[in-house]
């Protein structure tokens, strides 16, 4: 795949950048220590998620990202029977989505990055969740992509239209980074070029066999490495 006329990199945030499982399943075994509480925290990680991905693929009013993730939180915990907590502990941890950890290698590798290309971050989230997940990882950002406007998720094709717009660019001068095929897909189908990061416990398809997918990276040491040839 030819790199000619490429300016900006777009990348999914919730575990494409961030590992959203394992920093639920640490903080989770945080707060059993703490609390003497006994639950399959990677279960709970999991159900979690499914959550936000029904409300992803619902049919339902559009509503704000870390409001979806903040009730899902408070009924995940009631489904897991987790008891003992003071409202200030529950508060905090339902807002654990907006403090989520990155992978090792993605600062190293977007500082590399961005040594060549504009960085956008094109996720799910609305802006004030972005914001707050920026902040927390320290993620160097040149701009942050909210669906706010459109109100629709990913893959939807009005998410990569208002992508395009506000960085003022055409589709082939970006490339759409994720660790999901479908993203990937919905992003190609709007002219974007797209890499496939692999990500354990995250897209369980094979890129090797998705038409769509112009790069495959290990990581993003491993996407730098190949956009500097």
């Amino acid at each position: 795949m030819q790199l000619s006329g490429v300016r900006a990199l777009t990348f999914d945030v919730f575990g494409t950048t961030l590992d959203w499982r394992g920093t639920i399943i640490r903080e989770g075994e945080r707060l059993g220590t703490a609390k003497g509480i006994q639950v399959d925290w990677k279960a709970f990680a999991d159900r979690w998620a499914q959550k936000y991905v029904e409300a992803r693929t619902g049919n339902g009013r559009w509503v704000p990202l870390d409001q979806i993730l903040h009730k899902a939180g408070n009924e995940v915990l009631d489904e897991f029977r987790v008891a003992g907590l003071t409202k200030a502990e529950r508060e905090n941890w339902c807002s654990l989505w907006s403090r989520l950890e990155p992978w090792p290698d993605v600062l190293p590798g977007l500082k590399r990055l961005r040594s060549r290309y504009l960085l956008a971050v094109l996720s799910n989230a609305n802006v004030a969740l972005s914001i707050a997940l920026a902040r927390h990882a320290n993620l160097p950002w040149d701009q942050i992509l909210g669906i706010d406007d459109v109100q629709v998720y990913k893959p939807s094709p009005r998410v990569y239209c208002l992508a395009l717009r506000r960085l003022g660019l055409e589709g082939h001068e970006v490339i759409m980074v994720a660790a999901h095929l479908f993203d990937l897909e919905g992003a190609k189908a709007l002219g974007f070029k797209t890499a496939f990061v692999k990500r354990e416990g995250e897209d369980t398809g094979d890129p090797t066999k998705a038409g769509y997918v112009d790069w495959i990276a290990n990581d993003f040491h491993d996407l730098a490495q190949q956009l500097s040839r």
